[in-house]
């Protein structure tokens, strides 16, 4: 398994400043790598999904740069759906890639069957094409970027998921736009440094 240590793009909407951060997401195997036609036509949307809050991040028309876009605080699935259809139609959205929580063991839990069953649900409600990637680490890494900023605790938490969305987002885009993948047990222990 090759893990990425690469320097993606700079984070936005922290602070009005950009900053670098080291990426630590796992590359797939077996997959069906390259955009498709199609794609440079189609608006994706990243979700990072939790049971109260969802983070959401966007790749731009070039589809290279991932953006931190907003959260979105759940309610009821009446409600979602509403919300859900209103800023995809809004945004001309056609594709999402929601994060599973893999184990380092490669395994899924139940959080990522949550997140699998969020996935087939907004399939459902929208009509997108939706897509499963790695997103382990990307809160700690989330975490790593804000703790660099000037922001109060409170509104770093508040932009936390939204910027986890973004890092999976984006590893997906430098990983060609994987169609299949399949999660990797993480052979060695990382260490991120500390910025």
């Amino acid at each position: 398994m090759r893990v990425g240590l690469a320097w993606p793009a700079q984070t936005l909407g922290i602070d009005g400043q950009g900053m670098d951060a080291p990426s630590t997401h796992s590359q797939a195997t077996d997959t069906e790598v390259g955009i498709k036609e199609g794609d440079t036509m189609a608006r994706w949307m990243g979700v990072d999904y939790g049971d109260k809050r969802i983070g959401l991040a966007q790749v731009d028309d070039d589809l290279k740069i991932c953006v931190p876009w907003q959260n979105y605080t759940r309610r009821s699935p009446e409600v979602d759906s509403d919300y859900f259809r209103a800023i995809i139609r809004a945004e001309g959205i056609s594709k999402a890639v929601v994060g599973i929580p893999v184990k380092t063991s490669g395994k899924e839990g139940e959080k990522a069957k949550a997140a699998r069953k969020f996935g087939a649900w907004l399939r459902g409600v929208t009509g997108l094409d939706v897509y499963f990637w790695d997103e382990r680490f990307t809160t700690v890494e989330a975490d790593a970027l804000l703790a660099h900023t000037k922001l109060p605790k409170k509104k770093r938490k508040a932009r936390r998921d939204m910027i986890a969305a973004q890092l999976m987002l984006q590893d997906f885009v430098d990983a060609g736009f994987p169609r299949t993948w399949k999660p990797d047990p993480l052979d060695d222990v990382l260490t991120v440094a500390r910025l």
